[in-house]
Parts: structure tokens; sequence; C-alpha cells
């Protein structure tokens, strides 16, 4: 190679590696902003990841494609593909199509986002994981002080408290659990942990969402169980995603009746525990009709046809009441709506790839305190998937994939170094 040449491969090398030097402190940036938009402008929180999956790639130069050949990711392929395959027997097949197309480009950007932190070594990883919780930690410090003087924030919104915390909430009963591994080695460190979590569920729970502080609640029993019996703890929660919804269908579609209905309705609708379990029996029904299901974001078409019906008790009298008459978005349920929508081969392929992947943090050979912080994440993020959002809202798919590469990086290098 001549002079001239030799002098533009440094060039543009030298070029490159300023790309990527900026690119990740832009990364890092938005790792730090990530809970104040959660709380200012909820509708980017799904930023990070896209931004991050494009960026990145000045990082890893997609020179560790391989990391992606796992058996996990094989099943997301496969999911994709029924996925797909099922737009063709929905009820609206370009809505179907459209839906897919937006779920397909998440699942991209995630695997561009394991190649760019597969790229960055332990101390890069420490500092985009330590700027997450820096900037969680000085937002909550602002909705603390939201709460001293009376919400302006919901003021300045204009918007319900469900809808003005609900998302932050999320974000912070999730990202708390980060803080915890940070959390100096020592006897008292359990109990530190248990009395954060603690702490996190007494402020929030307050605010119009309880999925985030009881998932919490229930995350930290499963921490305290990992600590004394921590394999059967990891086996318990891998039999739980698969035998749970299953259950549910089997229960709900097979056994549930008017009889039933008539000793847990209310006198009036506005129960939202009890219409969880309203759309739960409906969408167990369905499954158990339709097994293979109804097509790709079909719910809210299925609801509008198919209305779910609600139940009041008045003078001992068994009342069906029309609640849903333009449909439902979504059933506040991830694992039944996958149900409902893609069928038992839906579910099971999702299903495996959560087994695989809670198999894999049991063998990465963490300490009981480490693996019970991690399952406490991960009961949490279940608990809240089956309660709460819509399963195919993207800030929804967004939040919860990139803290969960976010964590497994940061708890795989500490693996690493023990």
């Amino acid at each position: 190679m001549s002079r001239r040449g030799n002098l533009f491969a440094k060039w543009g090398a030298s070029v490159l590696n300023r790309l990527e030097n900026w690119s990740q402190k832009l990364n890092i940036t938005l790792f730090f902003l990530w809970g104040m938009m959660a709380l200012l402008a909820p509708r980017s929180v799904q930023l990070p990841l896209f931004i991050i999956a494009v960026t990145g790639c000045l990082t890893h130069r997609f020179k560790n494609v391989k990391r992606l050949t796992q058996p996990e990711w094989g099943l997301m392929g496969l999911f994709c593909v029924w996925a797909l395959a099922s737009t063709q027997w929905s009820f609206d097949a370009t809505f179907a199509f459209k839906e897919f197309k937006k779920i397909l480009l998440i699942f991209v950007a995630s695997a561009l986002l394991i190649l760019y932190f597969q790229s960055l070594t332990k101390q890069q990883v420490h500092y985009h994981f330590k700027a997450f919780l820096i900037g969680l930690g000085i937002t909550l410090s602002c909705v603390i002080i939201d709460r001293l003087c009376a919400y302006p924030i919901m003021d300045i919104i204009h918007k319900s408290p469900a809808l003005t915390y609900s998302r932050f909430i999320a974000v912070a009963c999730l990202g708390v659990w980060g803080g915890l591994l940070l959390i100096p080695a020592g006897r008292l460190r359990p109990f530190l942990g248990i009395a954060l979590i603690l702490a996190l569920v007494a402020f929030f729970w307050a605010y119009d969402f309880d999925a985030g502080p009881i998932g919490a609640l229930l995350a930290t029993l499963i921490m305290c169980l990992t600590f004394i019996m921590p394999k059967f703890t990891s086996y318990l929660l891998r039999v739980g995603v698969v035998a749970g919804p299953l259950l549910v269908v089997l229960g709900g579609g097979l056994f549930m009746n008017t009889t039933h209905w008539h000793k847990i309705a209310g006198p009036d609708t506005g129960n939202t525990h009890q219409q969880r379990l309203e759309m739960i029996d409906w969408a167990s029904k369905q499954i158990i009709e339709r097994p293979l299901g109804y097509g790709l974001a079909q719910t809210r078409e299925l609801t509008q046809t198919n209305s779910i019906v609600s139940y009041t008790v008045v003078e001992g009298q068994l009342n069906k009441v029309q609640l849903w008459e333009n449909g439902i978005w979504h059933l506040h349920n991830g694992f039944l709506q996958i149900f409902l929508e893609l069928g038992i081969i839906g579910f099971l392929l999702i299903a495996a790839v959560v087994w695989i992947l809670l198999g894999r943090l049991y063998q990465l050979n963490l300490d009981r305190y480490q693996l019970g912080v991690m399952h406490g994440y991960v009961t949490v993020l279940l608990f809240m998937f089956s309660v709460s959002f819509g399963v195919w809202q993207t800030w929804w798919l967004s939040t919860i994939i990139t803290l969960t590469v976010l964590f497994a990086f940061k708890v795989g290098y500490e693996k690493q170094v023990k």
C-alpha cells in the first residue's frame, strides 16, 4: 500500500474511533436521562433502545455476530415466523402486519443492543450501569420533592396520577434491583437490600399504580427464598413461567362459571381487580375454543365481535353488564395475550426463551445475594408483565429488553471477576 493509502487508512481509523467514543458517551447520557424521560416524557422511553442500536454499530461493527447464534435467538426467530404467519388468519390482516413490523423492529434493535454490550469492556458496561442508576436516583429525588409540594408535575403534564407516574414507577421498580447489586459485600447486605425495596414500596403505595409495589413485595419474598434455596427458586421461576399461564387458561376456560362469579362479583363494575379476572375468564374460554390463536394484535377486534362479560351482584342477583363495547386494546396480561393471539405455539416459544435465560442466569454461579437480587428483578418483571401493560406496547417491550440486557451484562462481568 502506498504512503498516501496508509495515511488515508489511519485517518479513517481515527475518525471511526472518535465516532465510537462519541457514540458511547451519547449512550451513557441516554441511560442517565432514562429515568427523567420516563417521568416527564414517557413516550420517549423507547428511544434508548433504538438510538443505542444504531450508534452501537460504531462500536461492535458487526464483528461478534456469532454471539447471536444462541438457542434463544433461534426460538425468537421461530416466534417471529409464527407471528407473521398468524397475520394471514387475523380478522384485520393489515393491522396485524403493521404490528408485526413494529415488533420485528424491536427484536432487531434488541439484537444490535446485545452486540453493542458484547463489545464493551467491564469498565464500560459499569459506566452505562452506573449512569442509569444515578439518573434514576436523581429523578426519584425529584418525585419525592414533587410529593412534598402536592404533585406539581401532574398539574404541568395535565394527566391523571396513573398516566403521569406509572411509567416512571415501572422503571423505578425494575431499576432499583440494579442498585441492590452495588451494595458492598458484608453481613448486612441482604438486610439493606430488603430495607431499600420495602422503602420504595412504601413510597409508591400512595400512587394510582399498584402493579409495581405489589410485584416488588412478591419479588422480595423470592429474593429471600433464593438466599435459602437458590437452586429450588431457580426451578420454581422456570416452572412458574410455563405452568402458571397454562393452569390459568385451563382453570378459567374449563371450570369458571356463573356460580363462581356469583361469589366473586361485587355490587358495581368499578373494581379493577375484578375486571382483570373478567378478562382472564373471557380470554381463557377463547383460547380453549381456538388453541392456535386468533392472529397477532387481534385482541381488540376479537373483543368487539365477542364481548367481554362483566358481572355485578345486587340483592343476591347476578347481573351481566356490558362495559367494553368498543373492545379493549390489551388484556393487561402479556402471557395471556400472547396465548390468545398466537396460540399454544406462540406461548411455548416465548416460555422456552424465558426458561433458557433463567437457566443461564443460574449457571453464572453468582453468590446467593446476587442471584437473589436477579431473581427479584425477574419476579417483579414477570409480575408486571402479567398484570399491567400491553405486551406489544413499544415503550414496555423496549424497557424490559434494555434493562434486562444491561443487568445481564453487569452480573455476567461480576461472575467473570469472581
